[in-house]
């Protein structure tokens, strides 16, 4: 691979990384908002409010993963 192609190849693997980091907190947010005790908050959009947390927590494991499948496929290329 060329040097260019190396170098968007580090490039993607920081990104999946910020990526994967990112949807990990935000899910944490929002855990935090339906343990936390709140008259508002109703049964149904508690739910939607799971459904969304195990929706994030996927795409953050996706985004990990490809970032380890880039890391690998740059370590064989160097």
């Amino acid at each position: 691979m060329s040097d260019t192609k190396l170098q968007m190849l580090k490039d993607k693997i920081d990104d999946y990384r910020r990526f994967a980091f990112i949807t990990i907190a935000l899910t944490a947010f929002l855990v935090l908002g339906t343990v936390l005790p709140n008259e508002t908050v109703h049964t149904s959009h508690q739910s939607g409010l799971l459904i969304t947390i195990g929706v994030m927590l996927v795409m953050a494991i996706f985004f990990h993963r490809t970032s380890i499948r880039a890391q690998r496929l740059l370590a064989e290329e160097e």
